[in-house]
């Protein structure tokens, strides 16, 4: 019989790493930044370490050997990643965002971010509305421009967010 709790482990790994990894409507991130870094490395060694401790329990050669094989093709990347992100968590910064401006309506924050996703694009600015709700932050993402300088965020009278470069107005959101 196979132990619950190796199973319950694969389980938050491949629910961790895909919360990570999708990109849907509204992302779910901790409100300290560091903490993401750190789920994301814990989710991605449980793993390997999750498939090794099914293997150890099973008791079918063949289905051991495939999850042993699972796991060992599984491990290198999963270590190189955790490193990775064990490395911006002990940084605490998100290089690929940098706050530019931030302007809170109606019980959310809208921030605008210059982003930077490496090497292979240019800078852009992303607009998202940010929700805090305890320690987890409700994202969406409003409005992004690739190519663009830096901006700033400005609540108009009537109510609506403003990305403003200078004098023009880049966009205009009616929350």
């Amino acid at each position: 019989m196979v132990r619950a709790w190796p199973a319950a482990l694969l389980v938050f790994s491949v629910f961790g790493i895909a919360l990570h990894a999708m990109n849907t409507p509204i992302t779910l991130r901790f409100a300290y930044a560091p903490a993401n870094y750190w789920f994301v490395a814990a989710a991605t060694l449980a793993l390997p370490v999750s498939l090794g401790l099914l293997a150890l329990q099973l008791r079918r050669s063949a289905l051991r050997v495939a999850f042993i094989v699972a796991c060992l093709l599984v491990a290198l990347p999963s270590i190189a990643y955790a490193v990775l992100a064990i490395g911006s968590a002990r940084n605490g910064l998100d290089g690929s965002l940098q706050l530019l401006s931030e302007a809170p309506l109606n019980g959310v924050t809208f921030r605008l971010y210059l982003s930077n996703c490496g090497a292979t694009c240019a800078y852009g600015l992303v607009l998202r509305r940010e929700q805090d709700v305890a320690a987890v932050r409700l994202i969406s993402e409003v409005w992004e421009a690739d190519r663009e300088e830096p901006a700033s965020l400005r609540v108009s009278t009537s109510g609506t967010v403003e990305v403003h470069r200078g004098e023009y107005v880049l966009t205009s959101i009616k929350p």
